[in-house]
């Protein structure tokens, strides 16, 4: 299947120029202002410093770059550079290990390192032995992602650097369903990775399902970390993983704070828009972490997995997902088709970057809602999964419930910053909206063994959740 890539050459050509104009600030007199709206004013330049290299970032905060290094405890100069340093036998991750489901007895580990040479990998069924593998390498120059621009490079821990980089996989077959496995990475010198996860959980048991969206440093530090103390059997990822329109957002950034939950269990990803900023993003980043990623059938664009009986489809909103008519279209179409004609899977659950029933600051694209929402009311689907507004809504709909969860660290945006526009479209949308909230933070989908599902959204820095809701 030949998949769409929506990628903006433009913007692509003025990011690389952004780059090369941000080579030459004076790095003892320059100072970035971080701004609350869409744009970013340099203080201090060389007079050759295009102002208009600035226009369109979205920052987090309102201090200046001290404030913006302190918040990050980034102080000192520390990056992935350290696999250079005092102990060259210990390898570094550029992306730390991350876990994958391909299917109901396989998954795959994959990271990256600067290092050519393979690492090996362990795994162990919980009380059983253990075995050794050896990764397999993806050994591939990236010569032209660089990414903050040189100047910022020593504000960030984990800057996306150019150059050779090594993308690892192990891929375990054979896994015995229901069983929860160990795996540790060895990265030389007695220096160890750990994590572990579960596969095939039985159909019609009970499951725990994370929900993260929008992830901006650094406050998505928080909300990644009230996730993983949380403990779901798996997560999911609706999209904007990292801004590069924000200076100290880097890929590599992304995955390091990332680990909390990629330790505790499979993660899976939805595209967003931010994953086609420029650089070739897409392909170079998005595409070497995920590609393959997801049951057999799935592309890089749009996947899905089962677990415990429930069809999990991770769609695009970026590409074709809302057009009248499509490959991504019939592809959704088929697999609720496929729920609904089994005797096996109990229903689906679908997720996707943008929303189509939101008051916040992006409008819904109501043509997409008027061709979607009869298909998930009319094959029973009892939730969808949206971010890309900055902020939490939940709406009932025909038995659908409508999760909007952007709260995931980037930039707040108000609940209602659409409400007119919305409402004089579809004055009916203030009573489905059942609950709205500025907040960052995460949604747990609690799948329960008799088919209802438990919603809890928690505030990044509260352990008792704000919205509590059961469907079924």
């Amino acid at each position: 299947m030949t998949e769409k890539k929506d990628i903006n050459a433009q913007a692509r050509v003025g990011r690389r120029e952004f780059i090369r104009q941000g080579s030459k600030i004076v790095a003892g007199g320059a100072a970035l202002m971080a701004g609350c709206g869409p744009e970013l004013t340099p203080l201090t330049t060389t007079a050759d410093m295009n102002q208009d290299m600035f226009d369109g970032l979205d920052l987090g905060g309102g201090s200046d770059l001290s404030d913006m290094q302190h918040d990050l405890g980034s102080d000192d100069v520390s990056n992935d550079a350290a696999d250079d340093m005092a102990t060259p036998e210990v390898v570094q991750f550029t992306k730390p290990p991350f876990l994958q489901l391909l299917g109901a007895s396989v998954a795959r580990l994959r990271f990256e390192t600067r290092r050519e040479e393979p690492l090996s990998v362990r795994l162990q069924r919980r009380g059983q032995s253990s075995q050794e593998f050896v990764a397999t390498s993806n050994w591939q120059d990236l010569p032209e992602f660089e990414w903050p621009v040189p100047v910022l490079a020593n504000t960030v821990e984990y800057p996306d650097r150019p150059g050779w980089h090594n993308m690892q996989d192990v891929v375990f077959e054979g896994l015995e369903p229901g069983e929860v496995y160990d795996w540790i990475v060895h990265q030389g010198n007695g220096v160890e990775w750990k994590g572990s996860f579960e596969v095939g959980r039985p159909n019609g048991s009970a499951f725990d399902l994370g929900w993260i969206s929008d992830t901006m440093t650094p406050n998505s530090e928080a909300a990644i970390r009230a996730l993983a103390d949380l403990n779901p059997t798996l997560s999911l990822h609706g999209g904007d993983l990292q801004y590069m329109t924000h200076p100290l957002d880097t890929w590599s950034g992304f995955f390091h704070a990332w680990s909390p939950l990629t330790r505790k269990g499979a993660v899976h990803t939805c595209v967003g828009n931010h994953e086609l900023e420029g650089l070739d993003e897409y392909e170079l980043q998005y595409g070497r972490s995920f590609r393959g990623h997801g049951f057999e059938g799935s592309t890089l664009g749009y996947s899905y997995i089962d677990v415990a009986g429930v069809r999990i489809l991770l769609m695009n909103s970026e590409t074709d997902l809302f057009a009248e008519s499509s490959a991504q279209r019939d592809w959704l179409i088929a697999h609720l088709e496929a729920v609904k004609n089994s005797t096996s899977l109990r229903f689906a659950i679908v997720a996707y970057h943008r929303p189509f029933f939101t008051m916040s600051k992006s409008v819904p694209n109501f043509e997409a809602r008027d061709r979607l929402h009869p298909l998930f009311r009319d094959y029973g689907v009892p939730l969808v999964l949206n971010g890309h507004n900055h902020c939490y809504e939940r709406y009932e709909v025909e038995g659908v419930t409508y999760i909007m969860d952007g709260g995931g660290g980037a930039l707040s945006y108000g609940v209602d910053d659409s409400r007119d526009v919305v409402l004089a479209e579809r004055p009916g949308d203030e009573m489905l909206r059942k609950v709205a909230s500025a907040t960052y933070g995460v949604t747990m989908v609690r799948v329960q063994a008799d088919n209802t599902i438990k919603l809890e959204r928690y505030k990044s820095t509260e352990s008792v959740p704000m919205d509590e809701y059961t469907i079924g």
